[in-house]
């Protein structure tokens, strides 16, 4: 197996945003929403700034170690990294991701190799330190549609419930029915007896989501050492007490963030807008947001649930476990327990991020170093060969299908124009309106309505042309459809539709190792890439 890689600038994608392209491009404008950048003199930076004295990293060690013996696949790779968190050299470089059933879309995927990847360059570049890549698993999240679900070959296969709890916590169930759905999708073979082992393995010998989608994550990336740890943890909470306090009955989060969007809304769009707010209420069937009523009594209103203000601080105290922060806050938690010094995320994540800086500098929490996720869009050998048989480049797929069509049309040999007779019309009639405005000049109206007639007749030429020249090239308009639609399914680019296990089954059960051999961290600009199977 073997791909060639270009790589394109995300601008010539037109898949981002202008506050995401701005920080990949390290631009002036963005210098003031983080505190280094990606580049190996942003890390040098980091690593003299940084100060994680407060974090007890043999609590940590065992909170992780604990975590990791609930699955009996944590790797020896992954126990010796456990094992360096402990040194007061060791950092992270983390990442994290909603738990969708069998990693959800591909960049899933792509969010832990930039992980691994990260961490091997730095530990080559500073070898003083340790870096170690973690996932942290967003299993308190409650929105269940977002994770039920994965795409293999244009089929969705879903875990059809209902829920509005923790999604790690719930049990799973009807899951047989799932992996005969799954095996009818993806056939036999070697490769296919493969992901169903996997299927079955991760879905039908755990209780939860939370324990399956650490089991896969560790099959999937336990040799490269990767280290999996669950947010939805007493002690680890236990050290962001005051964080949740301050939260609820400040609203300092919102405050600031808020403060950063008045200053800035004229340049960039708003990625996230926070809450008064921004702490769940969580039990085991439950998350639901916490919110003001009075300066003395606190509402989750949802269930009919209220605490004055005594009551509620005395529940942070000794039942931390029962508080969620949501996407905002976590940013703060995360950062809070583990000595990490950067965090790899999407477009979207990065953007949220850049509104938060302020909110770390008051809480005194260091604020990593954002890096860009690897982004890719894989190509097998019979796309390329359509692709070069229509005389496209792989970047032109990136646009819309109309234009597409329009540019193989257009490049036709027996393509025909009508800019130059127009060109020759207007200028006949004007050289008419000319003579004769000369003999009357009521008869200027006359040529122009002319000219009006004439063009609209020539418009009508135009549409069947183009109709007789669609006709003659209609089996390549049809691919270059297809195309479009395998490379960008339902309009969306790959790596946010197709699931890993179908490019598990094109390329091999090789193709994740290939992925993190090839997909290098350079500290230099991130670019999208186009991996083109030779």
């Amino acid at each position: 197996m073997n791909f060639e890689t270009q790589h394109i600038s995300f601008e010539n994608t037109q898949l981002f945003s202008k506050l995401f392209l701005d920080y990949v491009h390290l631009n002036e404008t963005v210098k003031d929403f983080y505190q280094n950048d990606f580049t190996q003199q942003g890390f040098e930076r980091q690593l003299k700034e940084l100060n994680y004295n407060e974090i007890d990293r043999n609590l940590l060690f065992n909170i992780i170690q604990k975590q990791a013996l609930l699955v009996s696949n944590t790797t020896p790779e992954t126990k010796t990294q456990i094992e360096k968190i402990k040194n007061k050299n060791t950092f992270c470089v983390t990442t994290g991701h909603q738990l969708c059933l069998f990693t959800g879309p591909m960049y899933f995927i792509y969010k832990i190799i930039t992980a691994i990847n990260t961490c091997k360059t730095l530990n080559e570049t500073f070898n003083e330190y340790h870096f170690l890549p973690v996932f942290w698993m967003a299993s308190e999240d409650h929105d269940f549609e977002e994770i039920n679900h994965f795409n293999v070959f244009n089929k969705k296969i879903e875990w059809k419930s209902s829920c509005n709890a923790p999604v790690g916590r719930l049990t799973l169930n009807n899951f047989e029915a799932i992996y005969d759905e799954f095996s009818k999708i993806i056939g036999n073979g070697q490769e296919a007896a493969e992901l169903l082992h996997l299927f079955k393995k991760t879905y039908l010998e755990h209780q939860n989501l939370a324990l399956a989608t650490r089991f896969l994550i560790n099959a999937l990336f336990g040799k490269y050492g990767l280290i999996v740890i669950d947010g939805d943890d007493r002690e680890l909470k236990n050290q962001f007490i005051n964080e949740f306090k301050d939260d609820i009955l400040n609203e300092t989060l919102h405050t600031l963030v808020q403060r950063w969007i008045i200053q800035n809304e004229k340049n960039y769009k708003t990625q996230a807008n926070p809450k008064a707010c921004n702490v769940f209420y969580m039990e085991d069937g439950i998350r639901k947001y916490i919110e003001k009523v009075n300066d003395n009594t606190y509402a989750v209103k949802e269930i009919g649930l209220t605490f004055s203000k005594k009551e509620l601080e005395h529940l942070l105290e000794t039942q931390p476990e029962k508080f969620s922060p949501n996407v905002l806050l976590r940013t703060l938690y995360q950062q809070k327990v583990l000595p990490n010094i950067a965090y790899v995320g999407g477009a979207a994540e990065i953007q949220y991020w850049l509104e938060l800086k302020n909110v770390f500098d008051y809480y005194n929490i260091s604020y990593p170093i954002l890096i860009p996720r690897h982004h890719a869009l894989l190509i097998d050998q019979l796309q390329l060969k359509k692709m070069q048989k229509l005389n496209f480049k792989t970047v032109d797929f990136f646009k819309a299908v109309e234009q597409l069509k329009k540019e193989f049309i257009i490049n036709q040999p027996d393509n025909f124009s009508f800019e130059a007779y127009d060109a020759k019309l207007i200028k006949l009639f004007l050289r008419l309106e000319t003579a004769l405005t000369d003999i009357d000049t009521s008869l200027k109206m006359a040529v122009k309505a002319e000219l009006t007639n004439t063009m609209t007749s020539v418009d009508k030429l135009k549409q069947k042309a183009v109709k007789a020249q669609k006709q003659k090239h209609e089996l390549a308009l049809i691919q270059i459809d297809n195309l479009k639609q395998k490379l960008f399914p339902q309009n969306k680019p790959q790596e946010r539709y197709v699931n890993f296990a179908e490019m598990y089954l094109q390329f091999g059960n090789q193709f994740i190792e290939y992925l993190v051999t090839h997909s290098v961290y350079n500290f230099k600009i991130p670019q999208y890439n186009v991996l083109a199977q030779n």
